[in-house]
């Protein structure tokens, strides 16, 4: 449910990724989060736990979480070989 803080916060990391992508902010921008989350309540216990965290390192680190609810799992892109080689043979990428 978007609120007005939750715009406001959207807004404000928008920025700030934008400005360190323009090398305006010295900062290293890191983007972290599991693809998908089946359970909109362990999404906001994530962002709980990694708000102090980014709240500590904000000065040199700009964390933002990036997770999307209801996503269906998708298969792996691609399959290595026992040698840690991909195989080119089965169509996938």
């Amino acid at each position: 449910m978007q609120t007005p803080e939750s715009l406001r916060t959207v807004f404000t990391a928008r920025r700030a990724i934008q400005r360190i992508l323009a090398e305006k902010d010295d900062r290293i921008f890191v983007m972290v989060g599991p693809c998908s989350i089946h359970d909109p309540e362990a999404a906001v216990e994530y962002a709980r736990r990694l708000k102090p965290l980014a709240e500590e390192l904000n000065k040199d680190i700009l964390i933002v979480m990036r997770a999307y609810l209801e996503k269906p799992v998708s298969p792996p892109l691609t399959e290595m070989d026992s040698d840690g080689s991909v195989p080119q043979s089965d169509g996938r990428v």
